[in-house]
């Protein structure tokens, strides 16, 4: 600590923060971090822009092994005195001892109503409350709640068209979305050319307190009175996420944040990348536990390509394969009206498993087609030099431009998922027939990977905006088929290996799910599942539609590269997948309303007729074939799923290059089964299988040829048996990660804000049928901890009781407690045959401590889990 007052700071060794003194005050802080005996600023960190705002008193100290920083008295002279803070308001920074990110607590105090005049005649141009703003200057992107959105001098398009992504108050604002409404809260500003990543994470919060859930964030690309580049905090959020609101007054906003940041974020680096990373570790003990296991019964054996009892390389989507459409004639459907007459789009979903399949098929006129269409696109590239790399690209459309209501000429762009389908097109048919003149614009692909950003256009009914399939196309469809096809070539190995980490970054870029339940009230639960596109509609929406492709891509980029927590973010979600569900337990919603601005929440709307647009890791993920669990292979990891049951998994995981594979079925599933064993991009028809060093006949097990012998079905296994792929013959066994799995409450409670939930392990009398389709199911009563009007509670998991979950409420039990409570909330299961019950459903008997008791009837509840309104629910959890 040193100072008091203008001069004030606090340092751990590993960070400064410094007061910034301006006039009569303290206008923010500087922080900084030491390289050696160097001090290197990382950011600053203001009250508001132009020291309109300035803190009266500043102070240091310590406590608990924390050094602190606070601002207090803060003075609001230069925005008309309002609004006007009481005197109890401060913006405090503590940095611990080990940890160089600092955290700031704010507690500010509108005590009087908010004067909107006054506020709006302090600035030049309107703009929303906002306070806490960051400047990053040289930023060529704005990270918020996941999502990435160009800065304006990145890509104008966004922040300018329509009234879709950006704030209708001014020009060079963003929309202005709550931290409730975004699956990862957090927001900042990436210069990925300078590597620098600065942002405040709200994720303690979300994880704790969820004081988070109101705040909002926004982007300014600078105005003559908001100067430079910065991101901020405001309040309250933008009505239907653009339109200015000002807060009433009277209210306090308080919560709490880290400033985080990396200062060698690269454009092949990722942000969200780093912010998940960095939650699983220092937020480990806070966040939700997932299952060892997962049953995949639930997603079906079907979909609108027919059974998948043959586990096939592709859907319907992919069809015949093609690059270029149009042209295009601005008429007829909606999808047409959106491109202007004899506009040509580029690109194709799937292309690269279409393509594969028609190398299969030997379908040479489909080979053709696109051998001609990538000959026209070879005359027409984008040629781009960043940081020394030449990249390529292609404009979409390639000819002509979209409708004027979609954005006319200003909707074109290089930064789409197209160029990565085209790249993959290449790719494959290089390593079917060696077509070396594809080989320039393959590394001109490869380079744009390293430098892209974001994409936009994903799909043409919104050009201004992000999906997340793009995680399958350039993660997927062209960097791992680059690594499988350059990996021993003596001129681009070097960059096999930077493939697999440009597909992680591709997959976190696009892996938007939510960290945890951000509101404990209203019975909603969106944790683990997943946004899929930043368009202001689908904000504080869950999307199941494009989810899949992610989850998907997740699969084989997971085996390649071992990180933990990608195996952490597929068990949570594909535990909760089926919540999308419509009533036909066939197809999906595309929606669920979860924050409630641009719907009522828990509104489910649109969909699609096909599942696989909503699940399709079923690619990696579910056995086919009639086996019961699958176990999918790479160099660095070995991941299993389960379909009907969850008693079967793998350990003791060998790799040798490059397609040799062992592991032990590990389990207490009875009898003999069949699995299916799976190496992306790998044919491993080649090799032999052992079942426990012995070599089996033929006439046990079948190779896939729908995916070019990617997948092996083997008969006649059981837990205990040692599986060999190949030979094993110098490999090490491969540590995989263990990740934060369920385990059993211990001790009678356990704590949960103010409240305390009873351990009922112990008293678990019966087991629940937990089928998918059981006749009287309770599928979806899904264990470990839950909130309902900010009431927690504790599902048990039968995996880890002995298959019992639930207390029967017709026998008699007693619970002890000896700690004064002011309040008890029970759940009861309601099942289907008993919901139009109107009688009471139990009685608890109330024994005081000191004196006399009190018996109370049981009567219908509240739906405590509701599973996001999931329709085929056979069930109720009533709380009382």
């Amino acid at each position: 600590m040193s100072g008091e007052g203008k001069s004030a700071a606090v340092s751990n060794g590993k960070t400064r923060i410094a007061a910034i003194a301006a006039g009569a005050g303290v206008t923010g802080f500087r922080v900084s971090v030491f390289e050696g005996e160097k001090e290197v600023e990382v950011c600053v960190v203001e009250l508001t822009s132009g020291d309109r705002w300035f803190a009266k008193t500043v102070e240091t100290g310590k406590e608990s092994g924390r050094a602190w920083f606070v601002l207090k008295d803060i003075d609001t002279s230069g925005t008309g005195k309002t609004p006007e803070f009481g005197k109890d308001s401060f913006v405090k920074v503590l940095l611990g001892k080990d940890n160089p990110f600092p955290r700031v607590e704010f507690s500010l105090n509108l005590q009087q109503s908010f004067d909107r005049d006054k506020w709006t005649g302090s600035w030049e141009t309107k703009c929303p409350f906002y306070f806490l703003r960051c400047t990053v200057d040289d930023a060529a992107m704005f990270y918020h709640g996941g999502f990435e959105y160009p800065a304006k001098k990145t890509d104008p398009f966004p922040i300018s068209f329509d009234a879709q992504m950006r704030g209708t108050w001014a020009e060079n604002w963003t929309y202005a979305v709550a931290m409730g409404a975004h699956n990862t809260p957090a927001a900042g500003l990436w210069a990925g050319a300078n590597g620098r990543f600065i942002a405040y994470d709200f994720t303690h919060a979300r994880l704790t307190d969820r004081s988070d859930k109101f705040i909002a964030c926004a982007y300014c690309a600078g105005q003559p009175d908001h100067p430079k580049q910065f991101f901020t905090l405001l309040f309250p959020h933008a009505g239907q996420w653009t339109e200015l609101r000002f807060p009433k007054g009277k209210e306090t906003l308080s919560s709490h944040f880290d400033i985080i940041w990396k200062l060698d974020c690269f454009d092949w680096d990722d942000p969200q990348m780093f912010v998940l990373n960095r939650t699983y570790t220092d937020f480990y003990d806070l966040l939700p536990a997932v299952p060892a296991m997962t049953d995949l019964s639930w997603m079906g054996m079907k979909d609108a390509n027919g059974s998948r009892e043959n586990i096939i390389r592709t859907r319907t989507e992919a069809g015949e394969p093609g690059l270029i459409g149009g042209p295009m004639s601005g008429l007829g459907d909606f999808w047409a009206t959106l491109w202007a007459t004899g506009a040509r789009p580029i690109g194709q979903t799937f292309l690269a498993d279409a393509l594969e399949e028609a190398y299969r098929k030997k379908n040479k006129a489909a080979i053709a087609r696109v051998k001609t269409q990538l000959e026209e696109l070879m005359s027409k590239p984008t040629r781009v030099k960043i940081g020394g790399d030449e990249c390529v690209a292609w404009n979409h459309p390639i000819e002509g431009s979209m409708s004027k209501g979609a954005g006319g000429e200003a909707a074109t762009t290089i930064r789409h998922e197209s160029t990565f389908h085209i790249g993959a097109a290449m790719l494959i048919i290089y390593r079917h027939e060696g077509t070396e003149e594809y080989l320039p614009f393959i590394d001109g692909v490869f380079n744009w990977c390293k430098h892209y950003l974001w994409t936009r256009n994903g799909v043409p009914d919104l050009p201004w905006a992000m999906f997340s399939r793009v995680a399958t196309a350039a993660g997927e469809s062209f960097l791992l088929n680059y690594y499988r096809i350059f990996k021993n070539d003596p001129d681009r190995g070097k960059n096999a290996e930077q493939a697999i980490e440009l597909a992680r970054a591709a997959t976190y870029k696009n892996t938007w799910y939510f960290l945890a339940d951000p509101d404990e009230a209203d019975g909603l639960d969106p944790t683990f599942l997943m946004q899929v596109v930043d368009s202001k509609w689908w904000m504080g929406q869950l999307t199941w539609a494009e989810g899949g492709y992610v989850l998907r891509t997740m699969i084989p980029v997971y085996c390649e590269t071992g990180d933990p927590v990608l195996k952490y973010i597929l068990r949570g979600v594909l535990e909760r997948w089926w919540q999308g569900y419509n009533k036909d337990g066939y197809s999906f919603e595309e929606n669920v309303e979860i924050f409630g601005e641009m719907n009522p929440k828990a509104r489910r709307s649109l969909g699609s007729p096909d599942p696989g647009h909503g699940a399709n890791c079923w690619r990696y993920a579910l056995p086919g074939g009639g086996a019961i669990a699958r176990v999918v292979c790479g160099r660095a990891a070995a991941i299993c799923f389960d379909t009907g049951t969850t008693k079967i998994d793998i350990t003791d995981y060998y790799y040798e290059p490059e397609t040799n594979f062992q592991f032990k079925i590990t389990g207490d599933y009875p009898g003999l089964f069949s699995m299916m064993v799976s190496s992306p991009f790998r044919d491993i028809s080649g090799q032999g299988v052992c079942v426990n060093g012995k070599q089996l006949a033929e006439d046990s097990f079948t190779f896939n040829k729908f995916t070019d012998n990617e997948d092996v079905l083997i008969s006649g296994v059981k837990c205990g048996d040692v599986i060999r792929i190949g030979e094993i013959k110098q490999a090490k066994k491969i540590e995989i990660k263990p990740i934060k799995t369920r385990k059993k409450l211990e001790g009678k409670s356990a704590s949960a804000g103010d409240f305390e939930y009873v351990n009922l392990y112990p008293l678990c009398n019966t087991a629940l049928d937990m089928r998918w389709k059981g006749e009287n199911s309770w599928f979806g009563l899904i264990p470990g901890e839950h909130w309902f009007k900010g009431i927690p509670f504790y599902i048990a998991d039968p995996d880890l009781n002995s298959g019992k979950n639930a207390v029967d409420a017709s026998k008699e039990i007693s619970i002890a407690w000896q700690e004064n409570a002011k309040a008890i909330a029970v759940i009861f299961g309601v099942s289907q045959k008993d919901a139009a019950l109107t009688s009471d459903i139990g009685v608890i008997t109330i024994v005081y401590d000191k004196a006399g008791q009190e018996q109370v009837n049981i009567t219908r509840g509240l739906n405590a889990l509701s599973n996001n309104e999931f329709p085929l629910q056979k069930w109720r959890a009533e709380m009382f």
